[in-house]
């Protein structure tokens, strides 16, 4: 196993930090053979009432998004990442009614419990700047767990040949 599509709305916050934290893990442990991405099924959404609280974040970890630019979520991306992983629950049922397919949630892959990441919505009561450094500690931190999965999942199939 050696691809990973990080899915959520607006490939903006949550799926940009998994892609760019596990990028960033694998630069730092030489890990070369790994595919990251991230994309969104309302990528081309306004981002205008958006917060880059997390991408500043991202910056005082020592991890660059200069590269990114956001990917609309196409069909082919199915079967073309070895393993699908949904941001929150709302994007996993988004997957499973417009294509029959079952992601697993960030959370299931690192944790082993079927909850989201949340991010507050732009323009609500909650402080959006310290939820999404929290939501950025939360990402970087279980990242690892992200890689160790695809590791053993490798392992796994290599098995059952």
């Amino acid at each position: 196993m050696n691809s990973v599509l990080f899915v959520c709305t607006d490939n903006f916050t949550r799926s940009v930090t998994a892609e760019f934290s596990l990028k960033h893990y694998l630069n730092k442990n030489g890990i070369q053979d790994v595919i990251v991405e991230s994309a969104g099924f309302k990528a081309d959404s306004d981002l205008s009432k958006f917060s880059t609280t997390h991408f500043a974040h991202l910056a005082e970890l020592g991890i660059s998004t200069s590269q990114h630019t956001r990917i609309p979520f196409q069909q082919n991306f199915l079967h073309d990442y070895d393993l699908i992983i949904a941001m929150g629950d709302e994007h996993q049922d988004y997957l499973t009614n417009e294509y029959n397919y079952r992601a697993p949630l960030f959370n299931e892959v690192c944790l082993n419990e079927s909850t989201s990441i949340r991010v507050p919505a732009p323009g609500g009561n909650e402080d959006v700047e310290q939820a999404l450094r929290k939501m950025v500690d939360y990402i970087h931190q279980h990242t690892p767990r992200v890689y160790e999965h695809m590791r053993k999942k490798g392992d796994d199939d290599e098995r059952e040949l």
